[in-house]
């Protein structure tokens, strides 16, 4: 049931509230460095999360060491510091590595906006589901720009299909 939304002054952009609507969970296989050990959970797709976060508990199970700590801002308007580090994952039978974040053990585990675009994927919010996406890469210059290259030629982008 949406219960309604609000205009938020520091992005300049609606959010919308209310009790999960558009949200949907998916399976995410995390694998050890060896590939020995591993772990599938249920993940929220949050495409407002910039990183994936998973419990501390099953990163540190896998052996995952955070090489790092980011200051990140919770939805609830928090700051907090958390561990950083890179994990294998898996998703409909592809696997990449992504970086992800150490959760607290009372936090959802969050599949991210920097693991869908690591993996080529978009979420279908009407149907709940993650969709394949094409990849693209801004062209410099077209054949003839290297004659003059006082003035690049830009055209368009080249997309990438999902490898």
């Amino acid at each position: 049931m949406f219960l309604g939304r609000y205009r938020d002054s520091r992005r300049h952009r609606a959010v919308l509230y209310g009790d999960g609507v558009g949200t949907f969970t998916h399976p995410i296989t995390l694998v050890s460095a060896t590939g020995q050990d591993s772990e599938t959970i249920d993940a929220l797709i949050d495409t407002g999360a910039t990183f994936s976060m998973f419990p501390a508990a099953v990163l540190e199970r896998l052996r995952v060491t955070p090489f790092g700590q980011i200051r990140a801002r919770l939805a609830n308007g928090e700051e907090e510091q958390l561990d950083l580090g890179q994990v294998n994952a898996e998703l409909d039978g592809v696997r990449r590595p992504i970086f992800c974040l150490f959760g607290v053990p009372a936090a959802p585990p969050l599949i991210g906006a920097h693991a869908l675009e690591a993996f080529l994927l978009m979420v279908d919010p009407v149907d709940g589901r993650l969709v394949p996406k094409e990849a693209y890469l801004m062209r410099a210059w077209h054949e003839g720009a290297a004659r003059s290259a006082s003035r690049p030629a830009w055209r368009g982008a080249i997309p990438v299909s999902r490898w």
